[in-house]
């Protein structure tokens, strides 16, 4: 018969920033021992506190707001066999404390919708936003600020303490939680940006996997921030990126505390988008993988379909016809068989306007292609009486024994150019016949990611895509934007929006599609003088911008290929990732590192195989294979100004970072950096500071085009310093750090 109790919560002796915070204290009983009675007074009023069987513990949580005042809690508790159990200490409401805790300000808003944009991609259910969880994230954010200090743990005595870990500062804002994780970030960007760089980190993702329903909160302090998770404990292994997840990044810039790219001898970042896979709950096993690797999809062939209409590749042109006036007037004078087919299907209203004397060229050839391409795209004009004088090619002999179909209208245009040699041409740059229609319009079915693709279009994502909303009526954006975050379906509309693009004019402009790659077919296309098939470049061309969310025919199924080469970490060869032998925290999972940054819009397929040693058992063996793809890389920044040429926005040099162990104080750092060959000489200033502003490294460097410098940093410090990089080119802020560690 045992028992034994934990650390009250509010911790003694510290602040509470809620004016009702929970009391808890846990007693936990084993081997038959249980709770019989409770007692608990706080300022010597007795309360009505409870024990709690989940919790193992006793809690009381005030009915009426505390007034900011010290507050001493004694709790007696009493075991069966009248064994009595007591426990007194003091917390003090602070003179900010509030009730209830703030609500998130737009900012946390906007990192809990990140993160939960991110958690979902990977097949995991979303976050809930929680105040406390937010204001103490915030407030952990301003302590990091005042002291200049980037790290989980707090000095009491320092500004803007609140609690020495993460859980202690969730209570004190009134977390009514056991378990709490945090993860915090420094550096330039858009809190939406750090919330990414966390997850992007593999030991940091961790946070954002942990499977079940769980809390989040989130707190941003100028360049300072912080995300925190609590609740659930569920059991469980997660894989990310997850399966068929799309828009993964294509690389991962190697910065994170610890650095799992240390366990690897002459590992350089950047590196290709890590993929991880992380054991939880109440016991997480370590994972040692005996099998991983990363495969490129096989490439695959273009395919075209059958929509529901096709417009002919092989109708008339005014170009396509040589000597129209004197072709027209054949017609209308039909002194054999097939003139006098083609004279007898014409309209009187036609054959009124071809009779006109003296029409121009220009005037015939238009009337010559009213009056032909209904016979072309019509029923199969061929009759042996009728072209029984007329020398057929092989091809027309060919295409004579199946007439059906998508064939027609090529057969009934070589019938047409066999009859009159001398006056019709056969098409500049026609591509080969393929035995099937090129597509044209779309079915709904065909739009893979209707609301992606909508997102893109109305968000102007690529030059392309700002184009091609450009050219819808403005009812139709109105219309279009209007289905933003309803539930109403977007395939429909938006499908029947792109189709009147598709059979209206050619979509292709120069500098909107300048970094679009566009296929061999759609290039045939657009070079085809004059243009044979406006409706199926628009089709091209619209599948071209906007690869993986637009259908190009009958989905084929991807296949793994070549394998990329990866860096693997794991229990056996990373010590982040098995247990502490002094019980210290640990990462319970495993990563595959490519060696280089991956190819953009592209699938890849993971396979992994590995054993989760679960206590003095034999432990559990899992294998899987799933697959994602990667996005899009940016596109170089343009600015117009007035120059004869656009001036392009070159980036910033590339910056990489390594560390060698030392005893403490003394520290090694190196920093790498290199300067592309397109970028001028960059000049800039190295700083390393600690506490209280201390500056240990202050150095001007010069980056020259095109090659690596390198920058060997020694200096003695008990704390975490902080590196910044400054650019000292004419023109940059150099107040602003570039890059920041």
């Amino acid at each position: 018969v045992s028992y034994s109790d934990g650390e009250p919560t509010p911790a003694p002796d510290s602040f509470v920033r809620v004016r009702r915070p929970i009391i808890i204290w846990p007693v936990y009983c084993d081997n038959g021992m249980k709770v019989e009675l409770v007692e608990m007074t706080v300022n010597g009023a007795r309360v009505n506190a409870e024990y709690n069987n989940a919790r193992r513990a006793v809690v009381y949580r005030p009915v009426d707001p505390l007034q900011p005042d010290p507050y001493r809690v004694r709790c007696r508790v009493r075991l069966n066999g009248n064994r009595l159990v007591d426990k007194e200490w003091n917390f003090t409401v602070h003179d900010n404390a509030t009730d209830p805790a703030p609500q998130p300000d737009a900012v946390q808003v906007a990192m809990w919708q990140e993160a939960n944009r991110l958690r979902q991609s990977a097949g995991l259910p979303p976050f809930r936003l929680n105040a406390n969880l937010c204001a103490a994230a915030l407030a952990h954010t301003n302590y990091m600020k005042l002291n200049n200090v980037v790290g989980h743990l707090e000095k009491p005595g320092l500004a803007g303490y609140t609690g020495e870990d993460v859980l202690r500062r969730a209570l004190a804002f009134g977390f009514d939680g056991t378990e709490c994780f945090e993860d915090v970030h420094s550096g330039s960007g858009t809190p939406q940006e750090a919330v990414r760089a966390l997850y992007n980190a593999p030991y940091h993702r961790m946070l954002f996997l942990r499977p079940g329903e769980l809390e989040f909160g989130a707190g941003a302090t100028d360049r300072f921030f912080a995300v925190s998770t609590g609740g659930s404990n569920v059991q469980g292994v997660v894989f990310s990126p997850g399966d068929n997840s799309r828009d993964i990044p294509v690389s991962w810039d190697g910065i994170e505390t610890p650095n799992p790219l240390f366990a690897h001898t002459g590992a350089k970042a950047p590196t290709g988008y890590v993929i991880t896979l992380f054991s939880f709950g109440p016991n997480p096993a370590p994972i040692r993988v005996t099998d991983a690797k990363l495969q490129e999809a096989q490439p695959r062939a273009v395919t075209v379909n059958a929509p529901a209409f096709v417009v002919e590749q092989s109708v008339l042109r005014p170009g396509d016809i040589r000597l129209p006036a004197e072709f027209l007037r054949i017609i209308v004078e039909h002194p054999e068989t097939v003139s006098e087919y083609l004279w007898s299907v014409t309209s009187p209203d036609w054959q009124a306007r071809a009779t006109r004397p003296d029409l121009p060229d220009a005037s015939a050839a238009a009337l010559l292609v009213e009056a032909l391409n209904p016979v072309i795209t019509g029923q199969v004009i061929y009759a042996d009486e009728r072209f029984r004088e007329v020398p057929l090619g092989d091809e027309t002999k060919k295409l004579l024994v199946d007439s059906t179909g998508a064939k027609s209208g090529r057969l009934n245009r070589l019938l047409l150019e066999d009859a009159f040699p001398d006056y019709l041409r056969q098409p500049k740059n026609a591509l080969p016949d393929t035995g099937q229609p090129l597509p044209t319009v779309l079915s709904a079915g065909q739009l893979i990611d209707p609301e992606g693709l909508l997102t893109a279009l109305r968000a102007g994502e690529t030059p392309a895509a700002r184009h091609i909303w450009s050219q819808f009526s403005r009812n139709t954006r109105m219309a279009l934007a209007r289905l933003a975050g309803t539930n109403n379906p977007v395939a429909p509309p938006l499908t029947e929006a792109l189709n009147t693009l598709i059979v209206g004019p050619n979509l292709y402009d120069a500098t909107a599609y300048a970094d679009v790659p566009l296929r061999q077919v759609t290039q045939d296309l657009l070079s085809a003088q004059p243009p044979i098939n406006v409706a199926a470049l628009n089709r091209l061309l619209l599948e071209d911008a906007f690869p993986g969310r637009l259908s190009a025919g009958p989905p084929e199924e991807e296949k793994p290929g070549a394998e990329v080469p990866c860096w693997l970490n794991h229990a056996n060869n990373d010590s982040e990732l098995k247990p502490k032998t002094d019980n210290g925290f640990w990462v319970p999972g495993a990563f595959l590192i490519p060696k280089a940054p991956l190819k953009p819009d592209t699938t890849y397929f993971v396979t992994v195989s590995a054993h989760l040693q679960n206590g003095s058992d034999s432990g559990t063996d899992i294998s899987r294979r799933w697959k994602f793809r990667t996005g899009r890389e940016s596109a170089p920044v343009v600015v117009k100004t007035d120059a004869p040429k656009p001036v392009v926005v070159v980036e910033p040099p590339s910056f990489s970072f390594s560390r060698k162990v030392h005893v403490l104080p003394k520290r090694e750092w190196y920093l790498n950096v290199e300067n592309p060959p397109e970028n001028p000489a960059w000049p800039m200033r190295v700083l390393v500071t600690g506490e209280a502003d201390a500056v240990f490294v202050d150095q001007k460097i010069t980056a020259q085009p095109g090659q690596k410098t390198g920058m060997k940093m020694e200096f003695n410090s008990q704390t975490q310093p902080r590196l910044e990089v400054f650019s000292l080119k004419p023109g940059d802020d150099p107040n602003t750090p570039i890059y920041q560690f």
